[in-house]
């Protein structure tokens, strides 16, 4: 702290996630839980693959603005910090899409459609080829894994 009382925020690249603004209180839900948190984790759940700080805080917003209009969550970067980078993954490119795949039943089952580029036409779906990686990897699997990779 500084002689006037202040408080030094030191110089380095991070973000400060709050559940309301300065002038405001944080509210909790009937179950007792703060409404910040319980949003933050409700919609990290539902973001299966991942979701930037900036992604995040604005879905973040519309759900409490809309749920608890008195309570304002904030986001703040400082020193460079990158709102886009995903959650608690720093070097990750958000811009790639991340896909839960599982092996059941003799087939693999990838969470992705359309939207994800995955062809809707019988014919180009049969020649769709996906790159699997094991998880934390940077360089795909080759031949592609086996039911027990895991």
């Amino acid at each position: 702290m500084h002689k006037a009382g202040n408080l030094a925020i030191p110089k380095s690249r991070h973000l400060l996630m709050a559940a309301c603004g300065r002038n405001e209180l944080a509210y909790e839900d009937v179950t007792a839980r703060g409404v910040f948190s319980s949003w933050m984790t409700r919609i990290l759940q539902e973001a299966s693959g991942g979701i930037s700080y900036a992604r995040l805080h604005a879905s973040m917003y519309a759900a409490i603005r809309k749920n608890a209009n008195a309570q304002t969550p904030q986001l703040k970067t400082y020193g460079g910090f990158d709102p886009d980078q995903f959650f608690l993954r720093p070097g990750s490119d958000p811009s790639a899409p991340l896909l839960i795949v599982r092996y059941t039943e003799n087939e693999w089952i990838v969470n992705a459609g359309a939207l994800h580029g995955i062809p809707a036409d019988p014919a180009a779906f049969a020649r769709a080829q996906l790159q699997l990686y094991k998880n934390g990897d940077t360089t795909p699997s080759s031949p592609p894994p086996s039911p027990a990779w895991g």
